[in-house]
């Protein structure tokens, strides 16, 4: 996932789910890569940016109160993509990739 925001990113995974939130027992980041050590192959795929980090995180979802089904837990998963996310291309939990401009650009 590529961001450059400063905002924490267990706060955006927040408030990117809001009601749902609660479903979030932890986010954390286990490393960041910058944009230019990262293969070729793979600024194409995330649509990366020169200036970007690319970030590996980790969302543990759990609800106290259901069973957190394989599509329920892929459509949060999708809602915290969509907010941590700023690269140009995206690769949703079933599997689509698909190119768009982010609402920040002025493309």
């Amino acid at each position: 996932m590529m961001t450059t925001r400063k905002r924490s990113v267990g706060g955006r995974v927040r408030d990117a789910l809001g009601a749902d939130a609660g479903c979030v027992e932890k986010a954390r980041v286990l490393s960041a890569t910058a944009d230019q050590q990262l293969p070729a192959s793979a600024i194409s795929r995330l649509g990366a940016r020169p200036g970007q980090k690319n970030l590996l995180v980790r969302v543990v979802l759990r609800d106290l109160d259901q069973t957190l089904t394989s599509e329920a837990a892929n459509i949060l998963r999708d809602r915290i993509y969509r907010a941590l996310h700023e690269g140009t291309q995206h690769q949703w939990a079933g599997g689509e990739c698909i190119q768009v401009h982010p609402p920040w650009t002025d493309l």
